[in-house]
């Protein structure tokens, strides 16, 4: 992302970074680019996320099976849902926040990153497929899912540079690279054994008031033979719902408390907010945190600033070709937009870099139009209302229960963002201290 925003910068809104890849970051592309479906995916989607040679919602690149996908979860998402995920979401906030409390009896900095994903982790397994990680308790022991899903994700990216890695003996390939690949199978033994436990909760009785997503997918099958998920469909998706979901939310949350910490003001403007709102800091309700507006605003700028998914998103420029940018671009060519750099945007977000939840009082619609964190478009990330939801319900519940201070070792060089596709600080140890607020 550092290197293509460079080129942008330096030579223009349009820039060939590879034979064939073009980086754009002119605001008036993007409805070019992500606004029809014709604008296929690149195959970097597939060999970056495809499982077993099973597409996923997020790596299909033909359009209408995506739609078929989509179609599939978009009940999961719904409002009516999202309302019924709550009271789990919040479950596992509260042990979370038991755990600040141990942290801050101890007189310990919390390890945010590493325990934010656990937290996330938690979540969305849950809410996902009624999985049961008690990742918080036993984080100590570096839950061994997540040292699977960081290898699952490593071999991910190593597939999109070496498309035939897969055909080579693991003893070519090193240690470290075996143990990636490795990795990938181990989460996809996850996702089976996910599937597996929700199938025998579902013969005992105990799903029956279940709102889970593989609920949903399951229902949607059964209404429509047609678009009906096969065994090996339905394990590629826990497995995208594992991977796609958790670590995402976690990065907006660790980033998002950082900036807390760092602009106080705001901090104690957001926890004002949530004070007026909300009386009892031990029974918080969705229904009161979506009443805050400065939460919203918050949570809208930590998307802003640090979008989970930073690295250029490709699409396939159509048969014929298209105007883009003021040029002419022929057809077969990758274009990609990078959210981090077009949430950037000075003319669009006037003192890009500042952390300025106030911004989003009265968003222009150059602002809502070029807000990139969750793509755009009938691609767009089908899961956004959800991370949106979990979101506000984390931060509102940790802001409205403790502040958070920056560890001295917290320094903007150990927040500096690693681009893995999926965004994570370059140094996974985030120390922030947390104390019971009155």
């Amino acid at each position: 992302m550092y290197f293509t925003a460079e080129q942008n910068r330096r030579y223009g809104s349009l820039v060939e970074v590879s034979p064939g890849i073009l980086s754009c970051n002119s605001t008036t592309a993007i409805k070019t680019v992500f606004g029809s479906h014709q604008w296929r995916k690149s195959r970097f989607y597939s060999e970056f996320a495809d499982f077993n040679g099973v597409s996923s919602l997020f790596s299909e690149t033909k359009h209408e099976r995506a739609q078929i996908l989509r179609r599939a979860f978009l009940p999961a998402f719904a409002r009516a849902n999202l309302v019924a995920m709550a009271p789990n979401i919040f479950s596992h906030i509260y042990k979370f926040l038991a755990k600040l409390d141990e942290f801050e009896r101890a007189g310990k900095p919390l390890e945010a990153y590493k325990w934010t994903r656990y937290l996330t982790f938690e979540v969305v397994t849950d809410v996902g497929f009624g999985g049961e990680y008690d990742m918080i308790s036993s984080g100590e022991l570096n839950h061994p899912f997540v040292k699977d899903f960081d290898g699952s994700t490593s071999w991910g990216l190593v597939k999109t540079v070496f498309p035939l890695v897969d055909k080579v003996p693991d003893w070519m390939i090193g240690k470290t690279m075996a143990h990636w690949r490795g990795a990938e199978s181990r989460t996809l033994k996850h996702a089976q054994g996910g599937l597996a436990q929700w199938r025998y909760h579902k013969q005992i009785g105990k799903t029956a008031n279940r709102v889970d997503i593989l609920q949903r997918l399951i229902e949607h099958g059964d209404q429509h033979p047609n678009e009906k998920l096969s065994e090996q469909e339905l394990e590629t998706e826990i497995m995208e719902i594992m991977l796609a979901g958790g670590d995402t939310t976690a990065t907006t949350v660790t980033y998002g408390l950082y900036e807390l910490a760092k602009n106080l003001p705001v901090q104690e403007r957001l926890r004002a907010a949530l004070r007026a709102e909300i009386c009892d800091p031990a029974n918080i309700k969705l229904e009161s945190l979506e009443a805050v507006p400065y939460l919203d605003w918050t949570v809208k700028e930590m998307l802003r600033t640090h979008p989970t998914l930073p690295s250029m998103l490709e699409r396939v420029v159509p048969p014929g070709g298209a105007q883009v940018a003021g040029y002419h671009v022929p057809g077969g060519t990758v274009i990609g937009m990078s959210a981090w750099s077009v949430n950037k945007l000075p003319e669009v977000f006037p003192d890009p870099w500042a952390f300025q939840p106030e911004r989003w009082e009265k968003p222009t619609p150059e602002m809502t139009a070029n807000m990139l964190t969750f793509s755009t478009g009938p691609r767009a990330c089908v899961g956004q209302n959800l991370a949106i939801v979990q979101t506000r319900i984390h931060i509102g519940t940790i802001l409205r229960n403790f502040t958070v201070q920056l560890h001295p070792d917290t320094t903007p060089e150990i927040m500096h963002t690693l681009d893995n596709f999926q965004g994570k600080p370059v140094e996974d140890k985030v120390f922030l201290f947390f104390k019971r607020s009155t």
